[in-house]
């Protein structure tokens, strides 16, 4: 099996834990401020359990640490904000419009990190591109479900679109960091774990200034035993993840993961309730076709 063709592999199973990472989030009874940190302590657990392992584990420096750390800071505060935006817009509406980052991810590998050189690959450039814009393109038509039915809703639901896409910048730029760090770094898991330490710290700032740590503390064993489970399945994704971008580059492996657009509508619409489907059949159908044709698309663009 080539490295191109298991890196497609990876990246399409990290895309269903991503898709569902967020899903405890719903019936958790922890707030805005305190979900982060119990979800950040999961990550870190998972991702040196996960380390320890596999034989990977090690605090040997390298010189790609900060850079790692400094990634974990721009996804802790992203995922901090779509933590938000799932309790006021609800699963299936928040994700599309975070993983808007698809497409600025797409562009992060193949400009900055030359993947695919526009100049020198233009086909598999505008493939790589436009099926990223596919796989996003469910957000848009996910919106038109956004029907809110009084004022207090309309700003409700204007909070967790802002929310949402403050996480989508946040998780775009912290590909840049995290894969400059990966090239220098010895292994997936030298890299993943400064960078779990950088999310455990930033998450831990709203909770901090925001409900206080002995809030916190107080707050049932169930509250944060959802945050963990959260943290758990974000680090299998996040494993998998890097380990495709190693294979694949980051413009098809980040592309992808996109797919837990379709994975997190899904879950929404059959467990949640979020979504009337007799109301909205058009706008959801037409959303995960386009998440499959892009899925085609972007596989095929580093041929």
């Amino acid at each position: 099996m080539s490295g191109l063709f298991q890196g497609i592999l990876l990246a399409i199973a990290s895309a269903f834990l991503f898709g569902f990472y967020m899903t405890p989030r719903k019936g958790s009874v922890l707030s805005d401020f305190q979900f982060p940190p119990s979800m950040a302590m999961g990550i870190v657990i998972a991702i040196a359990t996960a380390a320890a392992v596999t034989g990977n584990l090690s605090f040997r420096p390298f010189e790609g640490e900060w850079l790692a750390f400094l990634g974990g800071v721009l996804w802790g505060l992203g995922t901090s904000a779509y933590a938000a935006s799932v309790r006021l817009i609800g699963l299936s509406r928040a994700t599309p419009i975070k993983d808007s980052s698809t497409v600025l991810g797409v562009l992060v590998g193949t400009i900055i990190f030359r993947e695919i050189p526009p100049t020198e690959r233009p086909v598999q450039f505008m493939a790589a591109l436009v099926g990223s814009v596919f796989i996003v393109s469910s957000a848009l038509l996910l919106q038109l479900t956004l029907v809110p039915s009084n004022s207090t809703e309309r700003r409700v639901k204007a909070g967790g679109i802002a929310l949402a896409t403050a996480a989508c910048l946040c998780h775009a730029l912290y590909l840049m960091p995290a894969g400059r760090s990966l090239g220098l770094a010895p292994s997936v898991f030298a890299m993943l774990l400064p960078l779990s330490l950088g999310i455990l710290a930033i998450m831990f700032v709203p909770c901090v200034f925001g409900s206080g740590l002995v809030s916190w503390l107080r707050q049932p064993l169930a509250g944060h035993a959802r945050a963990w489970l959260a943290g758990l399945l974000w680090s299998g994704g996040q494993i998998l993840l890097w380990n495709a971008i190693a294979r694949a580059g980051i413009a098809v492996s980040w592309g992808l993961c996109g797919l837990d657009n379709a994975i997190a509508i899904a879950y929404g619409i059959v467990v949640f309730k979020e979504i009337h489907v007799g109301k909205h059949r058009r706008e959801v159908f037409l959303g995960l076709a386009a998440c499959l044709l892009g899925t085609l698309l972007l596989s095929v663009s580093r041929l």
